[in-house]
């Protein structure tokens, strides 16, 4: 009888080590200290996207940053425009292989 506890007991175990293997290798969001020391935080004080730097107040360079700034919400207002048609688009039927 004691034989019989003892090798349930190696199954239980074996079967939790190959769970454990299994779910550890197929789990990518795990990383180990020395890797996470490899990726460095990216930096949120990153320059200006306008054409002029942040120091000239001309009044021609004002005008060439709003005219930056229409150019990039009009390609914003397109791009919305694209996924709100994509919302209405109907689907495909697909044919049986």
């Amino acid at each position: 009888m004691a034989d019989k506890w003892v090798s349930w007991v190696i199954v239980i175990v074996v079967i939790a080590g190959l769970g454990w293997w299994y779910w550890s290798s197929h789990n990518k969001t795990m990383v180990s200290m020395q890797q996470a020391g490899q990726y460095s935080a990216a930096s949120t004080t990153g320059g200006s996207d306008l054409p002029t730097s942040a120091s000239d107040t001309s009044d021609a360079a004002i005008q060439q940053d709003t005219a930056a700034v229409d150019t990039q919400i009009s390609s914003m207002n397109s791009d919305t425009a694209n996924v709100n048609s994509s919302f209405s688009d109907t689907p495909v039927p697909q044919s049986k292989l």
